[in-house]
């Protein structure tokens, strides 16, 4: 285990597992502190309500009103009724530009790359394709954050949040979406099976994929009965489609479940078939008449033949003789014993091989050494933690804890890496805290402080700086708060030059859009990949939300921008209503560091 994934769980774990207050006192600060965070959750969608950007508001608000859910229900409800709203006038604005855009009829939005250069004005048809290919990944995110609380209603919004589209270019974008969509039904079916039945009725306008034999098999599980009715309707389905089109390894899975439900033992007695022998000879038919009827029937199915065999052997009995496939199933090529081309090529790929098993010994004794020299490196790491971890777990004399420390601090300054470094100090900075001798702590984190510059220009040192944040936030609360605030006030002056330098490259306005920082789904790729890294301050939110929520969320309301400011906000509120107590906390320490 690394050193700084270690230092990160111990901090979180000095700070929130080792104070010994009774039970009840601890559930009612964490039940005083949900219901501030709800107050500021009430308040914060306001701030998102004032955004500019529909984009922003949308991403935000979904969230909000999914962290709201088990709070008020009704409230939830009603956010997201306006995510809802946006969305639709979102789509309806997009489908408007398209159709105006002079070149939509001959553009093929498929062959839109990346997008147009720097020196590349892009034309309205490509700014409406981008805008509508990441609405759609925002409809995907919506309908799941629904479907984790009431999944009809998420497949109502997955529906109807493009029932008004006209351009027949965008609605072509719509089609591929099928395997999403089986995904929700199958959250319904765990809830209501006959409910799942009748909304999967819209889902076969296309063709049956392999995740509708996973709805199968959840309709079965809460309801035999429907099972069959759905396995019927599925099977009536293929019939209607013929041959021609068939998705083969569709039937042979169908044909799969039906097999497997019959033979699970814990009740068989009482578990009915989905299948009738006689529709398994019809779906062992139609994989046969479809192979026969394909240009390529013998790689299209072969890997089949046996359940056409099985349930259809005169149907299995003409593919053979059409394709002059053997009994094992393979097409008979006439080639003898088959030593030839192939027996060649195949002794020239081993005497290759052969060739490189010298290099492969010669190499393997530096790699087992590097690998033991890894392993004796994070034991001696780990054994570091342990100790100290144990500085406020139990009594020990002050010469004891002096020399852990001391040995400690003496090994942290060896250790390769500013950012291993910092963490490493802050965590035995922590645990010193916890055994009851908050000078040495300061004294520790005043050394782990050193590491970074006063000013920090650049990512790592924002980074570092944060570090050291958090190792003050479990130590000295109070300087953590100080140093925050500074760095927020830097951290504006780097986000108004992000922002101009912004609207300088971003013809496309993926990243900027009407002056606001795009920090929900709409973004892009590079804004979702540092809003990604921003997982790294979940731990550090977690101090500094123990020590003054208050303060907290007053420093959050520092950054300049709205948009920044919903996002801090956004933060603070995930860290408090958004972990579930079932999580394990060294994952929630280090989640942002995988």
């Amino acid at each position: 285990m690394k050193l700084l994934k270690l230092a990160f769980t111990l901090l979180l774990f000095t700070a929130i597992v080792f104070p010994q207050n009774p039970e009840d006192e601890k559930k009612k600060k964490a039940e005083e502190l949900r219901a501030k965070a709800v107050e500021m959750l009430r308040e914060t969608t306001f701030a998102v309500a004032n955004l500019r950007t529909a984009e922003n508001r949308i991403s935000f608000m979904a969230e909000l009103a999914s962290l709201m859910w088990l709070h008020d229900r009704d409230q939830a409800r009603a956010m997201y009724g306006s995510v809802v709203n946006d969305f639709k006038n979102l789509v309806a604005q997009v489908d408007t530009q398209m159709n105006m855009a002079q070149v939509a009829a001959d553009a093929d939005l498929r062959d839109i790359g990346p997008g147009p250069g720097m020196l590349t004005e892009p034309s309205d048809a490509s700014r409406a394709a981008t805008k509508f290919r990441s609405a759609m990944a925002v409809r995907q995110a919506i309908a799941m954050s629904l479907a984790e609380h009431e999944p009809e209603l998420a497949l109502s919004f997955y529906y109807d949040s493009i029932s008004g589209i006209t351009n027949a270019r965008l609605l072509e974008m719509t089609t591929n979406d099928g395997y999403f969509e089986v995904q929700l039904l199958a959250s319904v079916a765990r809830k209501d099976a006959a409910r799942a039945i009748q909304l999967a009725r819209n889902s076969l306008k296309g063709k049956l994929n392999y995740l509708h034999i996973g709805l199968l098999r959840e309709v079965y599980d809460k309801d035999q009965d429907k099972g069959v009715e759905l396995a019927g309707i599925f099977l009536s389905k293929l019939k209607n489609d013929g041959p021609k089109d068939l998705e083969v390894y569709v039937a042979a899975a169908l044909i799969g479940a039906a097999e497997d439900i019959s033979s699970e033992r814990d009740d068989r007695a009482t578990r009915k078939p989905i299948y009738t022998q006689q529709e398994l000879r019809e779906l062992a038919d139609l994989i046969g008449r479809a192979m026969l009827e394909n240009d390529n029937g013998v790689d299209y199915g072969i890997g089949y033949i046996s359940a056409v065999d099985k349930y259809a052997p005169s149907r299995a009995a003409q593919v053979r003789a059409k394709y002059k496939m053997g009994p094992a199933g393979r097409a008979q090529t006439g080639t003898g014993t088959g030593v030839g081309v192939y027996g060649a090529s195949n002794a020239m790929a081993n005497a290759a091989n052969t060739m490189t098993i010298v290099d492969q010994v010669n190499s393997s004794e530096e790699i087992v050494a590097a690998e033991r020299e890894r392993e004796a490196r994070e034991e001696a790491e780990r054994k570091l933690m342990e100790d100290i971890g144990g500085l406020g777990k139990k009594e020990l004399p002050k010469e004891e804890r002096d020399r852990i420390v001391a040995r400690a601090r003496e090994i942290i300054m060896k250790t390769p890496g500013r950012d291993k470094k910092i963490m490493a100090l802050s965590a035995l900075a922590a645990s010193v805290k916890q055994a009851g001798d908050a000078e040495l702590a300061g004294e520790i984190m005043r050394e782990a402080e050193s590491f970074i510059r006063p000013d920090p220009r650049n990512y790592q040192d924002f980074i570092a700086t944060w570090s050291v944040i958090s190792g003050y936030a479990a130590a000295e609360p109070d300087r953590a708060f100080m140093m925050l605030d500074d760095t927020i006030y830097r951290a504006n002056e780097v986000i108004a030059a992000f922002v101009r330098v912004g609207e300088f490259i971003d013809v496309t306005e993926q990243m900027i859009v009407d002056g606001e920082i795009q920090l929900g789904s709409f973004g892009g790729g590079m804004i979702r990949g540092l809003s990604s890294e921003l997982n790294v301050a979940e731990a550090t939110i977690g101090l500094l939300v123990d020590a003054d929520l208050a303060r907290t969320k007053a420093a959050a309301d520092k950054f300049d921008r709205p948009e920044t400011r919903v996002l801090a906000r956004m933060m603070i509120l995930r860290n408090i209503l958004g972990t579930k107590a079932t999580e394990d906390p060294e994952e929630v320490m280090t989640r942002g560091m995988k």
